[in-house]
């Protein structure tokens, strides 16, 4: 304290007040009644700032960005009152800068920390000033040698296209962090940039078996060049936000703010993500005249995994309406622009599904079904499986059913491979080894099955084991 309270005895009840607040988990009752004792010592910088980080706590983020201003009015030095200031700016709209200028501060008065750097070479990389935030990711790295430091280094090393620079620090940030995901997938990115694509698609070949289906890995699986890359993720920082809160505001069904943030970003700098929210917000309108859009979205020189999901709107589409001509005509187009995409495996798999469920499957199906299984997507090997066991069901092969599933039942006991297995079985007059195989699944996990199709397997299964016990007489 820089000065003595006019009371001492209610500044210590005052204390002890909030003290029982905080022990009841009661953050913003705490928050003000400690800002009640102000009053009683105005200039108590010290004061000031734990009733500024409580309302930060609580989440009044006004008052708490008053209280800490007078803190840095009163005591210029106070290094903690900076960095809540710095935290409170960047979660404004148009904060960044006086985020900036609030870390500056930060690092000025403790040159040996490496926190207010990171923070600041995170929003320097978001005003896209790269020269600026390699001069600080230098500074943080020369102060402290670690996986975050190099991590971040590479990464706007990365962001300037310096890759043969970049490479070696990720390289050793990966040593201090081996199990970290973003810093693998920016060495990933360095190889592609440094067109050593190979040992780019291993790392993502790894993570994708992790992170089964991750937009970002695919986006970068797929990218055919830095710049189709930056453009797919929605250009540079500000035009990124953007779109991330129009993404926001499009799932929280708020159609016209979605539409209006998309086009401030596109008039900012046009962008193949900016093009796909676009047809997004479009389709969400009205379908059915924005079919042709979605078609010629799909069959673009655009990034692969976008064009994706134009074709996803279309299968689904035309498969409500049982329109299968068109659904592989939607197919066909997307394959033969990107044929060799992470989508190209998806499609494949989605015209082998369609063909097995329409009655129209033949042995070449099949064949082409086995080959999706011994070639799939990374990540995506049970999904792959549960198609090609239903169709080795249907082409009445319950011994093929045994060698698929039984190998994987111990890791992957999922209430499909139940289904099929216990089929095979039943199929092989396996009774009592099927019934207990189905009767197992019936408490199985539901793997990546939707709610609904869980709950429809759960009913087949029910029947099929009712049925068993009726027809074999068992209890």
């Amino acid at each position: 304290p820089i000065s003595k309270p006019k009371s001492a005895a209610q500044l210590r009840r005052a204390l002890l007040e909030t003290s029982a607040f905080l022990e009841n988990a009661q953050l913003l009752e705490a928050a003000q009644r400690l800002a009640q004792a102000i009053a009683l010592d105005p200039k108590n910088y010290e004061l000031l700032f734990t009733v500024a980080a409580l309302m930060e706590t609580a989440q009044e983020y006004e008052a708490a960005e008053n209280l800490a201003q007078r803190v840095v009015g009163l005591s210029p030095r106070h290094y903690e009152a900076w960095m809540l200031l710095a935290k409170l700016a960047q979660d404004e709209p148009d904060g960044v800068d006086r985020a900036v200028e609030a870390l500056k501060q930060a690092v000025s008065l403790r040159p040996e920390e490496v926190e207010p750097r990171l923070q600041l070479c995170d929003l320097l990389m978001e005003k896209e000033d790269f020269q600026g935030a390699q001069e600080i990711a230098m500074e943080a790295l020369h102060l402290q040698r670690d996986g975050e430091t190099l991590s971040l280094l590479g990464e706007v090393l990365l962001a300037q296209g310096e890759h043969a620079k970049a490479i070696p620090l990720l390289k050793e940030a990966s040593g201090f962090l081996p199990g970290d995901t973003l810093i693998r997938q920016h060495l990933a990115e360095g190889y592609l940039q440094a067109g050593e694509r190979t040992k780019a698609f291993a790392i993502l070949t790894e993570l994708l078996r992790q992170h089964p289906g991750d937009p970002d890995l695919l986006l970068l699986l797929d990218a055919e060049t830095p710049d189709q890359l930056r453009s797919a993720r929605g250009g540079g920082a500000t035009s990124r936000a953007l779109l991330d809160e129009a993404e926001a505001t499009f799932e929280d069904n708020h159609l016209p703010e979605s539409l209006s943030l998309v086009r401030q970003a596109q008039q900012r700098e046009k962008t193949q993500r900016g093009d796909w929210l676009q047809l997004q917000l479009a389709w969400a309108t009205d379908p059915k005249n924005h079919v042709a859009q979605a078609m010629t979205f799909t069959a673009s020189a655009r990034h692969p995994r976008l064009c994706f999901h134009a074709l996803r709107l279309l299968v689904d589409w035309h498969g409500e309406r049982n329109d299968e001509a068109a659904l592989f005509a939607a197919l066909d187009a997307y394959l033969a622009v990107h044929p060799k995409s992470s989508g190209a495996w998806e499609a494949a798999v989605i015209r082998q599904a369609y063909r097995l469920m329409s009655g129209h499957a033949t042995e070449a199906d099949l064949e082409e079904t086995r080959r999706l299984h011994v070639q799939p997507l990374p990540g995506q090997e049970a999904r792959v499986r549960s198609l090609l066991g239903q169709y080795l069901l249907d082409f009445k092969r319950p011994n093929e059913v045994l060698d698929l599933l039984e190998p994987v039942m111990r890791n992957e006991p999922t209430l499909i491979n139940h289904f099929q297995l216990g089929s095979a079985l039943v199929a092989l007059g396996e009774v009592e080894e099927a019934l207990d195989v189905l009767n197992d699944g019936l408490h199985a996990p539901p793997g990546d099955l939707p709610e609904a199709q869980a709950q429809i397997l759960q009913a087949k299964m029910q029947g099929l084991v009712d049925e068993l016990k009726k027809s074999h007489h068992l209890g």
